[in-house]
């Protein structure tokens, strides 16, 4: 796994900086894209990194499925989760969407952590509910405020053909 530089101001004009690592692999649904981040001074450490993982629901809208934050210092109050979902919205080019919360049965449901994050996105502008679907939609003209530095050319958008 090759880890790169990325890099990106919050919207309070502090600059972060992080290892980034995004994996494309593709099935009969489309492309999903898994991202991995660790701390930029630890990039071989065993701290748990944040991981997000975002799936295609259609050829209209990707779907956020797994986040996984660490609870490090690291990565708290940085505007992290913004910052990565400012960005795989641009490189994705189709609107993100939640998880369903409450789910029908058979259907993975949003986690407290990840319903939280959404709550978050939608009290700062980043996101509004879809009240007939259960969940939220990304809205990325808010990213404005979060300027993405060095993601070091990044092209998530095409799959990888040989899988994992």
């Amino acid at each position: 796994m090759q880890m790169r530089p990325f890099i990106y101001s919050d919207d309070q004009g502090r600059t972060h900086s992080f290892w980034f690592h995004v994996e494309t692999t593709s099935d009969s649904n489309g492309p999903t894209w898994e991202v991995r981040i660790l701390p930029e001074n630890n990039y071989f450490s065993r701290i748990p990194p944040y991981e997000a993982t975002f799936i295609t629901l259609s050829d209209s809208r990707v779907q956020s499925s797994v986040l996984s934050k660490s609870r490090e210092d690291w990565s708290l109050k940085v505007s992290l989760s913004e910052a990565i979902f400012c960005f795989m919205s641009r490189m994705i080019k189709k609107p993100i969407v939640s998880s369903l919360r409450p789910a029908p049965p058979g259907e993975s449901e949003r986690s407290d952590y990840a319903d939280k994050m959404w709550r978050r996105f939608h009290t700062d502008g980043y996101a509004r509910p879809v009240p007939k679907e259960n969940r939220y939609l990304f809205i990325p003209d808010f990213c404005n405020s979060h300027t993405i530095i060095d993601s070091s050319t990044l092209d998530v958008s095409t799959p990888n053909p040989n899988g994992r």
